[in-house]
């Protein structure tokens, strides 16, 4: 999970991606497409490690960017902010979560292959790019162990 949450945050949430249709989450930014109404992320800074105030000295405040499986907020930095009329909340200069945080489940990992039913069971991912950033598509290759459950 982490190399895939990785990638995305290659400009996914930017408020600058989205608007000129560079984000690999456009489509969920564009009401086009939901995730599971199970998923939740957040750019949770306080009480996090990550820097209260950003490069540019200005605050940086927790921001929810898909919430149960649409798209929420967006990070906004003074640029962006400037440039498309949105409300900057202390994003960095690439405007990519430094504080990612993913709202918790309550599967137990007993049950995961029970859940998961007939598919595969993938240890590893790495290498990962876009194949079609428009669609989110990736590419790229398992390591260790991939099972057929």
């Amino acid at each position: 999970l982490e190399e895939i949450i990785s990638i995305i945050t290659w400009g996914g949430f930017s408020a600058q991606a989205i608007a000129s249709k560079g984000s690999s989450l456009q489509r969920l930014y564009a009401g086009e497409q939901s995730l599971s109404p199970l998923v939740t992320v957040k750019e949770h800074i306080t009480d996090s490690l990550s820097q209260a105030f950003s490069s540019e000295g200005y605050p940086r405040s927790d921001v929810t960017l898909i919430n149960a499986g649409q798209a929420d907020g967006q990070l906004v930095n003074s640029r962006s902010a400037a440039e498309y009329g949105l409300s900057a909340n202390g994003a960095s200069g690439d405007e990519s979560p430094s504080a990612l945080q993913i709202a918790a489940g309550n599967l137990a990992q007993a049950e995961i292959l029970k859940q998961l039913g007939t598919g595969l069971y993938i240890s590893n991912l790495w290498y990962l790019n876009y194949s079609d950033l428009p669609a989110a598509r990736l590419t790229g290759m398992t390591r260790f162990a991939t099972f057929w459950v």
